[in-house]
């Protein structure tokens, strides 16, 4: 599930040379998205391979699709107005999953904040969760916080659609939230 155009670019390929079925997830808010994608060599991204965006040593954020670009926006904001160091952990690929930088980062920060665009029940978020409420419970230092869209609904109307999505400010109030504990 990439969240830019050349990692799309680096895992379509990925994908398609691997031997397994994949499942190849494009962010729809992300189709009309205008960015550099590396052209005149072989770029292909490993499949299973997060990408730390941003590091950060007071909460972990582990973004996915286009939340990525929104949770990057929110950190830097938050630095700016309330000095926290925000770590902005980019997954690319849900399975397989690279828990080894995402469990580390939680570890080290001990805070833990999961944005996604879908809604929270039976989500990647909640797995997320899961996954450091098992690896990682004597670390945290609050309970995760997932910012996801409401359990409605997709209306149909893109406006509507659109206003129903996680925005910069709802990545900062999560990340807020975490750190009151």
């Amino acid at each position: 599930m990439p969240s830019n155009a050349a990692d799309a670019k680096g895992l379509l390929k990925a994908s398609i040379r691997d031997d397994d079925p994949v499942l190849f997830i494009e962010t729809l808010g992300l189709l009309t998205a205008r960015r550099d994608v590396p052209v005149g060599e072989d770029f292909v991204l490993p499949l299973g391979v997060a990408d730390t965006r941003r590091p950060g040593d007071d909460v972990t954020v582990v973004a996915i699709g286009r939340l990525v670009d929104r949770a990057l926006e929110a950190a830097e904001r938050l630095e700016a107005q309330d000095g926290v160091s925000v770590e902005v952990v980019d997954p690319r690929t849900l399975s397989p999953l690279d828990t080894e930088t995402i469990l580390a980062s939680i570890r080290r920060t001990g805070r833990l904040v999961v944005a996604q665009e879908a809604t929270a029940p039976f989500s990647f978020a909640a797995e997320i969760c899961a996954l450091a409420a098992e690896h990682c419970l004597t670390d945290l230092d609050a309970p995760p916080v997932r910012v996801t869209s409401p359990f409605v609904n997709v209306p149909t109307p893109v406006p509507l659609a659109e206003a129903r999505a996680p925005g910069v400010e709802d990545v900062m109030a999560g990340v807020r939230r975490v750190l009151r504990g």
